[in-house]
């Protein structure tokens, strides 16, 4: 339960100077999370990092992020940083002086080829998985020097102050590399099973559609079950790929689908995992604002943390602190359809309601949706409405 309500705000290195951050903190956040900040080639793919310790020069180099730092600690707000670990761009110092440690195309893995022996001549660096040559994939079955050497990249922004990590397609690394890494960085003490340097380990892993096509093709990929052995919280793909309309105006039919999965979250999941939901405001162009508060309504309330990207924050404002209190105070969710095409959201605890929240559809009310908030003396609530 100790991230149930976390919100966290995701931007880019060259957004960062340009936040309010005290008006995120006084909002709700209480994390920033940081992508995009890396020293990364030509290609236009910010995970096609040239320097796992090196901040693009563009935001200001080291100086700018310990400053950035400076300002998010002054707000009251925690750091993240988000890092791609099994990939890098094909001109880093690593795939010129480590060859070795990346998937070679057209040959066998390194632990079949012998984990030591340096790549034939003329052999070249390739992927795992389909997509744009911008960034070559890491061997995890080469050298055991790679995973110490990636070990010392998250110790090393651990040291510069950021206290948590978002992981991105953490599902296509070994999972004992994670377990290590979490031991190493967050400096286990085996005797008493604490870490000195407790950390937030949250995992973005991959849509179910794109497992079940990398498993087909031979390729190891963890489901979150099971990076959730490890990470604290995973970014909720799963859920979000139920939330795409398939057609023009289904949203209430996709919300459906989308909370009826929380079940299956719930009871698959281990104990006490912890999803990150999204808003998506700033990631499903076209959509309503009435359908972006919606969204933000189902991700605020439903169980878990919240992320939200830059640029998609106006529709999830007004909600932050009154659903964070909402998912502390009661922790028991559920759901049910009411009359008139309305989806009705509870909040319990010890089986008494103390939050209501309803989703409007289409047919029966005005456009908008409204939140139903605890009465002062616990007795009826009183209605806040934010109409659209």
């Amino acid at each position: 339960m100790e991230y149930e309500g976390t919100a966290i705000f995701r931007c880019a290195m060259d957004e960062a100077s340009r936040l309010d951050l005290k008006g995120l903190a006084d909002a709700g956040f209480g994390w920033i999370c940081l992508r995009a900040f890396l020293c990364a080639d030509d290609s236009g793919d910010p995970h096609a990092a040239m320097d796992y310790r090196r901040v693009d020069p563009r935001f200001g180099g080291d100086e700018g992020f310990t400053r950035f730092l400076g300002c998010c600690q002054s707000a009251g707000l925690r750091l993240m940083v988000e890092l791609a670990l099994d990939r890098c761009s094909p001109r880093s110092a690593y795939a010129v002086e480590h060859p070795e440690w990346f998937v070679l195309e057209g040959e066998k893995p390194a632990i079949q080829r012998g984990e030591l022996n340096l790549p034939s001549p003329g052999a070249k660096l390739g992927r795992r998985r389909p997509g744009p040559a911008s960034t070559v994939d890491f061997d995890f079955s080469s050298s055991p020097a790679l995973w110490i050497e990636l070990f010392s990249v998250l110790a090393f922004w651990r040291d510069k102050g950021a206290e948590g990590f978002l992981i991105d397609s953490a599902s296509l690394v070994p999972l004992d590399f994670w377990r290590q890494a979490r031991q190493r960085v967050g400096q286990m003490d085996p005797g008493s099973k604490r870490e000195r340097h407790p950390l937030l380990w949250a995992a973005s892993g991959t849509r179910p559609s794109e497992l079940l096509s990398l498993r087909s093709s031979g390729i190891r990929v963890l489901s979150d079950p099971e990076l959730h052995s490890v990470f604290d919280l995973t970014m909720d793909l799963d859920g979000a790929e139920r939330l795409e309309p398939r057609h023009a105006g289904t949203l209430d039919a996709d919300l459906r689908r989308y909370l009826e999965y929380l079940y299956a979250q719930e009871t698959l999941y281990p104990a006490g995992a912890r999803k990150i939901r999204m808003a998506f405001a700033g990631g499903m162009e076209g959509i309503s604002r009435r359908d972006r508060e919606i969204l933000a309504l189902a991700a605020c309330f439903s169980p878990g943390a919240l992320m939200v990207d830059s640029g998609g924050e106006d529709a999830v404002l007004p909600l932050l602190k009154s659903c964070a209190q909402a998912k502390v105070e009661a922790p028991e969710f559920s759901w049910s359809e009411e009359a008139g095409d309305i989806l009705r959201l509870e909040r319990r605890h010890g089986g008494s309601l103390r939050y209501v929240a309803f989703l409007r559809g289409r047919a029966q009310t005005p456009p908008g949706w409204d939140i139903l908030f605890r009465g002062a003396d616990g007795g009826v609530p009183e209605l806040a409405g934010i109409s659209g």
